[in-house]
């Protein structure tokens, strides 16, 4: 029965890359090994089921396929997504997994937009790329303070242009998503072995006040205290805590230095 399960995998799955490790029924994946990439897919009563999966071991730069069969078919729940076990250490934090096609029963879905790489629930440990994920939204100043680095990343460099709802809502909201018998994924890992650097972000790079008015700047993107300055005391002070105060009419830079950079906003005081 196993051998037969594993053909039917096989087969409705249409791969056998290098590399892919079949694995039966419902699996642990801290069993599996670091840097293996699987689907983690949970059925409409968010529990997960038995079934025939084909995980892969990522060694570098290049294309994988992952996929999951089921005998009987199930609904897709609000959560399911691609994971790579201890993916932030193995693959860097630098690295980029790109989902190019999603197929179910055998057919191509069409994307609903780009995917992005991050750590699975910002915990820093294993990658996760969202397929469909009605919790999660891509976020530009999301960051692992441990690391320093920002956890969520993409091919075109731009987070807030791509989606955790691979899969559409349309899809989803139809009776299709009741009938899935199989799903395959494929995907392009590139910057394998990067390890992303700090990369802060002042919360404004100009501002306009008026004397005596305060406004509060911070730091996103990096651990750690900036150490913050102005160019014009008489103008415009800043705090340690980044608060800046309109002194007298004129124009001030206000510097926070922090990992090596310094971060500049410009401030302009008006009566």
């Amino acid at each position: 029965m196993k051998n037969l399960k594993k053909i039917l995998a096989l087969a409705t799955a249409g791969v056998l890359a290098f590399g892919a490790v079949p694995v039966f029924a419902g699996q642990d994946a801290s069993a599996l090994k670091e840097g293996t990439a699987y689907l983690s897919i949970n059925d409409a009563d968010w529990g997960g089921f038995d079934k025939d999966v084909t995980n892969v071991e990522i060694t570098g730069d290049g294309s994988y396929t992952v996929s999951a069969a089921v005998d009987e078919a199930v609904g897709l729940a609000q959560f399911n997504a691609l994971e790579v076990v201890n993916g932030e250490s193995v693959l860097g934090t630098g690295c980029i997994i790109t989902i190019d096609s999603i197929k179910i029963n055998g057919e191509a879905v069409e994307l609903a937009g780009d995917s992005y790489t991050c750590s699975k629930d910002g915990a820093g440990v294993d990658t996760r790329v969202n397929i469909y994920n009605e919790w999660n939204s891509p976020n530009a100043e999301s960051y692992l303070g441990d690391d320093n680095h920002f956890d969520q990343r993409c091919a075109g460099g731009d987070v807030t242009a791509c989606t955790a709802k691979l899969i559409s809502d349309d899809y989803i909201g139809s009776e299709a998503k009741t009938k899935v018998k199989s799903i395959e994924v494929a995907f392009t890992v590139s910057n394998y072995g990067v390890v992303a650097e700090a990369n802060p972000l002042l919360s404004a790079s100009e501002l306009e006040l008026a004397v005596g008015k305060t406004e509060k700047l911070s730091v996103t993107g990096v651990k750690g205290k900036a150490k913050w300055s102005s160019s014009k005391k008489k103008v415009a002070t800043v705090d340690k805590k980044g608060k800046v105060k309109a002194v007298k009419a004129g124009k001030a830079v206000i510097k926070a230095k922090i990992g090596g950079k310094t971060l500049k906003c410009k401030v302009k005081v008006t009566k």
